[in-house]
């Protein structure tokens, strides 16, 4: 408010005076005097003082209005912010709510000063006003803007999957920019550029995709070599377009001739429909200038329908050749190049393209020579009439785009086709190796065949149709492999000599590649039959392989089964002797109860008992036990199985509980404790077949000392097993007659006696390793003196005949010892303790064979007479060449070996390649001391069959090889099959691999992640962080 001055000192009223009252006319002069003046100064100060107080309001309405228009700015700016997408009627709503906003303001102004105040509101508020529409206008334009790239984008969609579409969809969208008022005229022009070359780049895309040449005509151009109109209907007109064509191509005239010298010998006069009907190697006709058949003329029509085109045209056929010249053919290709004369290029054209009769020999012996090299003569001499040829330009969709922007629409379709094929390869290759599986197995695959598209869209054309040839092939095997299933070897024979090939001429070649065919048909036949015999008849004859899944342990139901299988295998004229009658799966299954130690022993034989029951033949009885022996029964229960098949339970557990040593009691004894089943056993590789002792226990010695002990052990150990079943009998039947021995060895010998009266006589099986015929050893140790040096020893155990000192290089200084029955049967009974000091038993080349060191390091325990500072030759192999390395080697083997699982064979370790061995221990050695204990190794060295039984595990499990290749490799693929590769536990506690992981566990497993590399070491796989590998396991040569 105004302030109001206090003016009594300006018109002399001075507070706390006395006035002084004069009376009389002087006194009345000088007041009326006095009062005159003194109103004449009220006015003047009162003047004064509203002047001051006009002053004041207008200083304060001044302030007013200057926060007034701070407080307007402030709000333009935040209804900005919230102004609609459109932006339409922005300014005017605004301007609305101001003024009402100005009204208020201006009434709170002095009266005096509203009139100046408002009109410099006004000047104020036009240019909040311009400003706001500024706003509108950008946000309008922001809005035409966003609206036409969102229809630019959808437009790209439908452009690609119909270019037609761009001219139309071009035409809305320039429509928009035209009608978008807000967006300035130099944006609009810009956004019109931008669409119209990206639309292009989409119509590209859309017309070539994955095909680069395509693609690089569409955007660069090409250069049209055929010539303008039409070819003529004589054969100089064709000469005349293929000279022009292929010279156009970049050929010397020399070499065109080279070349169309050829086609018009192979087509009577460049014909293009000319036929030769079962001319091809497959039977097929041959066609075309060049008679192509077979796979070639499949994708010949390929070619021409990919570009809309007949196969029969000449222009067609012409570009075919030159695109086989520039794929599958570029060696030819670079070989024409370099010739320099026409019979240089008919030559080689001739050899390395057409490749008819003869031609192995050379150009000279090829068929028809003479006239293929005139022809080309002829034409190098100029006798055809030059066509004329024209350029053709990039499409006009595309001229506008800068030359990257074409050369990337190149690469583009590059890409597609790469990763097209990358993708379909995926799918496709499993189907492949399923298909060829089941054809080379059984004759038929039972999915859907992949076809020539498939292939052709994995690998292109070209290597596609290779392929596929190849493929067809294999379809072509499985063909012959279902042909002759059903037959007997001499039946097989028989058809196989009537394909034998005839005579001479065309037709000879076809012969000789189907009688090829037909002997890889009959050997991959054989080989089925003899490795899985019940699973090739199930597989021939589906009615049986019902019959055996619905079995089950049903003695009718199994009779039905076994009596159908052997029928068929005499059908089949499979042998007698060693028939594997039984299922794989149900041999596993009877491994894996028997080795079920927490059931009682006649549990435990159920599935035997049900097998043998199933047969009244005693060889096929005979069969079924000497298919489990095979699978790891062991022999020893031989007595008990002939008293099952006899259908005497009682007597077969007895039996079985000598054998086995247990004395009667419901589990194993410590003779049986060594036994493991497939299942107990999972995760341990197939190595050696090991030798079993009187009662079973394993006794692996690696595949040399296994087949040499194995095989001098044949009759002996008949007889030793006699001999300790009939001392158990008598040993169980004493303790149960009151210790009556006669009485018990009189039973004993007339149970013997029973199981021997007709049929399965016992002691026929002896478990002999698999896979190498047994080396004769037994001429050493009983054809030869009674006595040999320990060089004789390891010479046998290392597969060699005769003369061990001579193998050694010089006789040994070792005292000698018996070698006969005594040694073997020491070596059966401290097996278990000599196994444990096996720490270098396999070389690097993992060949499985015992070296002579690790024989003698192995034997610390030595029958009595035997020295033990033996001295032996340490360099035969490069990882024990020196005693330290030897004592190095067994120090790491013996770390690993401490943290190896229990349960699991040894091999996993001995197995193992020496760096990888040597590294995992260093790793070990300075790991924490938690981490050390909690690490156990699962899974090391698998042997091939052990990696394929995986194999096949999985296959079942998943359903699909796919699927189980991203969990077990398959045979011959695995690094653990080169020693590379071992899984770990990181908890001792946990079932396999580290699956159930605890928390030390956790720590355990870190620390070897983040150390890994340090020595060496990786784990490749990231769904198994337990397997780890040598780093560079998988580029190094195998």
């Amino acid at each position: 408010m105004p302030r109001f001055p206090d003016y009594r000192a300006e018109i002399g009223l001075t507070p706390g005076a006395t006035p002084q009252v004069r009376t009389g006319a002087e006194a009345i002069g000088q007041g009326l005097q006095a009062l005159g003046s003194g109103l004449s100064e009220a006015a003047i100060g009162l003047a004064h003082y509203q002047k001051r107080a006009r002053q004041e309001a207008a200083f304060d309405d001044d302030n007013k209005l200057g926060l007034y228009k701070q407080q307007r700015q402030a709000a333009l700016a935040e209804a900005a912010k919230t102004m609609p997408a459109e932006a339409t009627g922005f300014t005017a709503g605004f301007a609305k709510t101001g003024a009402k906003a100005d009204a208020a303001f201006l009434g709170s102004i002095s009266t005096g000063n509203r009139e100046r105040v408002a009109a410099d509101l006004q000047i104020f508020n036009d240019g909040l006003m311009n400003e706001a529409s500024q706003f509108e206008y950008k946000g309008r334009g922001t809005y035409e803007t966003n609206a036409i790239t969102a229809a630019y984008q959808a437009s790209l969609v439908g452009i690609r999957s119909n270019p037609s579409r761009r001219d139309q969809a071009l035409a809305a969208l320039n429509a928009k920019i035209d009608g978008a008022t807000s967006i300035p005229a130099a944006d609009r022009a810009r956004l019109k550029r931008d669409i119209a070359a990206g639309s292009s780049i989409e119509w590209a895309k859309g017309m070539a995709g994955s095909d680069p040449d395509r693609m690089h005509e569409l955007v660069w151009g090409a250069k049209t070599t055929i010539p303008k109109g039409a070819i003529g209907p004589a054969q100089a007109d064709r000469e005349s377009a293929a000279m022009s064509y292929f010279i156009g191509r970049g050929y010397s005239r020399e070499q065109a001739a080279g070349i169309v010298g050829n086609l018009v010998h192979e087509s009577a006069g460049l014909a293009p429909s000319s036929r030769n009907p079962g001319d091809g190697s497959d039977g097929s006709d041959s066609v075309g200038i060049a008679q192509w058949n077979g796979t070639r003329a499949k994708s010949l029509k390929a070619f021409a329908a990919d570009r809309g085109k007949d196969w029969r045209d000449l222009s067609v056929q012409l570009a075919f050749v030159d695109h086989e010249l520039n794929t599958d053919y570029a060696g030819v290709k670079a070989r024409l190049r370099a010739t320099n004369t026409a019979d240089e290029a008919a030559g080689v054209f001739v050899t390395d393209y057409e490749r008819p009769a003869g031609s192995q020999g050379g150009a000279a012996a090829s068929h028809g020579w003479d006239n293929r090299r005139n022809q080309a003569r002829r034409l190098a001499a100029g006798d055809y009439k030059p066509g004329e040829v024209e350029e053709k330009a990039p499409d006009p969709v595309v001229t506008s785009l800068a030359p990257d922007q074409r050369d990337g629409l190149v690469a583009y379709a590059r890409g597609q086709r790469s990763q097209g094929q990358a993708v379909a390869q995926g799918d496709l290759e499993p189907r492949i190796q399923d298909a060829t599986q089941a054809l080379t197995t059984i004759g038929r695959y039972d999915g859907q065949l992949p076809t020539q598209a498939e292939f052709t869209a994995s690998y292109g054309p070209q290597d596609g149709a290779r392929r596929y040839s190849d493929f067809q092939r294999t379809v072509s095997l499985g063909a012959d492999i279902s042909a002759i299933r059903a037959m007997t070897p001499a039946e097989q024979t028989v058809w196989l000599a009537a394909r034998a090939p005839k005579g001479e001429g065309p037709a000879f070649e076809t012969q000789r590649q189907l009688h090829e065919r037909g002997i890889k048909a009959i050997a991959l036949d054989q080989a089925f039959r003899r490795k899985d015999p019940n699973g090739y008849v199930r597989s021939l004859h589906p009615q049986i392989d019902r019959l055996w899944t619905d079995a089950g342990t049903s003695p009718e139901r199994l009779r039905a089964a076994l009596a159908a299988t052997n029928a068929a295998m005499d059908r089949l004229g499979m042998p007698t002797e060693g028939r594997a009658l039984l299922p794989k799966a149900m041999v596993d299954q009877a491994l894996s109860a028997f080795g079920d130690r927490s059931k009682s022993l006649a549990e435990r034989l159920v599935p035997l008992r049900a097998a043998l029951s199933a047969s009244a033949d005693p060889g096929a009885q005979q069969a079924i036990f000497g298919q489990m022996v095979s699978a790891g029964l062991p022999p020893a229960l031989e007595y008990a199985a002939i008293a099952y098949a006899k259908g005497n339970a009682p007597l077969a557990e007895r039996f079985a509980a000598a054998a086995l040593g247990t004395g009667g009691k419901a589990t194993g004894g410590a003779d049986d404790a060594s036994f493991a089943s497939p299942a107990a056993a999972a995760n341990t590789p197939a190595g050696p077949a090991p030798m079993r002792s009187l009662s079973g226990p394993a006794i692996d010695l690696g595949t040399a000392a296994a087949q040499a002990l194995g095989s001098s052990l044949t009759g002996d150990e008949r007889t030793s097993r006699a001999e300790t079943v009939r001392t158990r009998m008598i040993e169980n039947a004493m303790r149960n007659n009151g210790r009556d021995r006669l009485a018990a060895i009189a039973q004993t010998d007339r149970d013997r006696a029973s199981l021997e009266e007709d049929g399965w006589v016992p002691g026929m099986f002896v478990r002999e390793p698999e896979g190498v015929a047994p080396v004769q050893v037994a001429q050493i140790a009983h054809a030869s003196p009674t006595t040999a040096t320990t060089s004789n020893l390891i010479g046998i155990a290392n597969g060699q005949m005769g003369n061990g000192a001579q193998n050694m290089g010089t006789k040994s200084r070792f005292d000698t010892f018996p070698i006969g029955q005594d040694v073997i049967s020491y070596l059966i009974e401290n097996a278990p303790e000599m196994e444990m000091d096996f720490q270098t038993s396999v070389d690097t080349s993992r060949s499985a064979r015992l070296d002579q060191k690790d024989i003698v390091d192995g034997a610390r325990k030595l029958p009595p007479g035997v020295p033990k500072d033996m001295d032996f030759d340490t360099t035969s192999r490069g990882e024990l060449g020196s005693e330290g390395n030897a004592r190095a080697a067994s120090a790491e083997t013996g770390e690993l070996l401490k943290i190896l699982r229990k349960g699991q064979n040894k091999s996993h370790v001995l197995g193992m390649a020496p760096a990888l061995r040597k590294q995992l221990a260093a790793m070990l050695h300075d790991a924490p001391p938690e981490v050390r204990k909690a690490l156990s190794i699962v899974s090391g060295y698998r042997s091939p069959k052990r990696q394929k039984e995986l194999w096949d595990q999985a296959l079942i499990k998943y359903g699909s090889a796919a699927v189980a290749r991203r969990w077990v490799a398959p045979p011959g693929k695995s690094q653990h099959g080169f020693g590379n590769a071992m899984d770990l536990s990181y908890d001792h506690s946990s079932a396999k691999n580290g699956a159930r992981i605890s928390a030390a566990g956790l720590i355990a497993k870190n620390w070897m992640h983040a150390n890994a590399r340090k020595y060496g070491l990786i784990f490749p796989l990231t769904n198994e962080p337990w397997h780890i590998e040598l780093v560079g396991a998988r580029t190094r040569k195998k």
